[in-house]
């Protein structure tokens, strides 16, 4: 059997075979169904967003003279430092060439509810689900060539580390408990403009203060470094939080302008919110010559009472 990647250019290190071992994977009783050739690829190696922001990942498979069934898994990777939303959203494998196709017969995954105040960046793979990674089934007939492909669009501009490629594994029985062998990452080039990732804390107000009905003051520094410009936050029911969607929310508090520094650096005082509740600050970056407009989530407050505050880290991006 012969492997090979075509992995084209792939940023921050993620090209790259990361393992050699298909041809032991599931054991001698295996050996005779396997693919004798995979190949991986993604086309077009560049992309940007919003324009551009369509591509397509291509497994090529070629079957012995007994035939070949194998199973193909696509993994996206995550956003830098974020636990909801993906970089790309993938649609089911489709199949060209002689063949058969079909969803692995695995159990789907139980739902995961978002909880309330959760904000994700780009897209959510099915609602209310963080199920994301594709699986096929595939059978081939004696001494075909065929295409497994998997079309993937961009949801968001990056951030720094952002790679917008995705982790295949080959499975040898259509089971969900079935062992997975590590083929290729493999992934696209962008080209264009970043976003602006914004990492914001609370800091908890003088206790002189602590009886006035006002948001926490929020710090935060942005990355690339946004250097002498506004930042627009806002605070936001966390029942009604669900991305940038939900800047106009009602019942959202505009919290005002903070000025970044010399190192991108930025602070919001308090200002008053009126009715008790569980907010999510949103904030929003404006657009430059070398970076896009972004928006992030920040920390997560309670205003319970005019004399009692509770504050917790945000489940979302920009937390820490």
């Amino acid at each position: 059997m012969e492997l090979r990647t075509d992995l084209g250019r792939v940023p921050r290190g993620l090209a790259g075979l990361l393992a050699l071992a298909l041809a032991m994977c599931g054991g001698v009783a295996h050996a005779a169904n396997m693919p004798t050739e995979v190949r991986a690829s993604v086309t077009p190696m560049t992309i940007g967003y919003p324009e551009r922001g369509s591509f397509e990942f291509r497994v090529e498979l070629k079957a012995g003279p007994n035939g070949a069934q194998v199973g193909l898994e696509f993994q996206p990777l995550p956003w830098p430092g974020s636990s909801a939303g993906q970089p790309i959203l993938l649609s089911l494998p489709a199949l060209t060439g002689p063949g058969t196709i079909r969803e692995a017969d695995w159990p789907p995954p139980p739902p995961i509810p978002l909880p309330m105040g959760i904000c994700g960046r780009g897209g959510y793979p099915t609602p209310y689900s963080f199920e994301a990674d594709k699986r096929a089934w595939i059978e081939l007939p004696p001494g075909a060539n065929a295409t497994a492909t998997v079309a993937a669009t961009v949801t968001g501009p990056p951030w720094p580390g952002t790679n917008y490629g995705v982790a295949i594994s080959t499975f040898f029985e259509d089971d969900s408990d079935a062992e997975r062998t590590p083929l290729a990452a493999v992934g696209p080039l962008f080209e264009g403009r970043s976003g602006v990732r914004m990492v914001m804390r609370t800091k908890l107000p003088p206790e002189s203060r602590r009886a006035r009905v006002t948001s926490p003051t929020t710090v935060g520094r942005t990355e690339p470094p946004l250097r002498h410009k506004p930042i627009w936050l806002r605070a936001v029911p966390a029942k009604d939080i669900l991305g940038a969607h939900s800047w106009r929310a009602p019942g959202s508090v505009p919290l005002g302008k903070a000025m970044t520094d010399d190192r991108g650096h930025f602070e919001l005082s308090p200002v008053p919110v009126d009715s008790p509740g569980v907010y999510v600050t949103l904030a929003h970056s404006p657009e430059t010559r070398h970076l896009q407009t972004d928006w992030a989530c920040g920390p997560r407050f309670t205003i319970a009472a005019p004399s009692e505050y509770r504050f917790e880290p945000s489940p979302g991006i920009g937390a820490h």
